[in-house]
């Protein structure tokens, strides 16, 4: 019984879908790399920046909110491949250090920070009620939250490392997360309504000021 169990565990639905997304990602990034490697003194950096937007960002931002969820050593190979496309449109050298890469602009932001914006979106959007969804996020009523307003309340009993990765749990901790970054920003009322624009500089913003931890 306990190897069935397993064998489920293994082969979960959830994780099919994350292998063949990651899958696809990769064969669709590993092209990009070579395409612009090749044009990378050939095209203008902005030039250059418009075929990442059109054709890579696209693919990676389609479902992300799901996919993302796997776990983080899944990622290593397609982050390297969009490093080395970044690379390409700054016509930097196969070794130049990651971070300052990211650096240079804030154009460009790494695949688990792709996520995380995507997720702050999506939870900003159910919490609104601007979504048709079984999800509903609601403000906390306890005292703390009194201190620190907006924050979201979190799922109870989640004991487990699938139960973590759900956007039902995800959706509020990085909600919440956001919060406590932006505490004492006057800019921290516009949570309290629906403004995709100004609600996404906010996001910018919080996933910025964690660069470094994304690697």
């Amino acid at each position: 019984m306990y190897s069935d169990l397993n064998k489920r565990k293994k082969f979960s639905p959830f994780l099919l879908i994350w292998k063949t997304q990651l899958d696809h990602l990769t064969n669709v990034l590993s092209r990009a790399a070579g395409i612009m490697y090749k044009l990378r003194r050939i095209l203008p950096e902005h030039t250059k920046t418009q075929i990442y937007f059109s054709l890579v960002y696209s693919r990676l931002l389609y479902g992300i909110e799901t996919w993302g969820a796997a776990a983080r050593s899944n990622f290593d190979q397609i982050q390297r491949l969009q490093n080395s496309i970044i690379k390409s449109i700054y016509c930097k050298p196969r070794l130049f250090p990651t971070l300052q890469l990211f650096r240079l602009s804030n154009k460009f932001i790494p695949i688990r920070a792709i996520y995380e914006c995507a997720v702050l979106m999506l939870s900003h959007k159910i919490k609104h009620d601007v979504l048709r969804t079984n999800l509903s996020f609601r403000e906390s009523s306890s005292n703390y939250s009194r201190r620190v307003p907006y924050l979201l309340e979190m799922p109870s009993r989640v004991n487990t490392e699938y139960g973590r990765r759900r956007i039902s749990y995800v959706g509020p901790s990085l909600y919440n997360s956001l919060i406590y970054h932006h505490r004492n920003d006057i800019q921290l009322g516009i949570l309290n309504q629906f403004n995709l624009s100004r609600f996404r500089n906010l996001v910018r913003a919080f996933v910025n000021s964690k660069l470094g931890s994304y690697f």
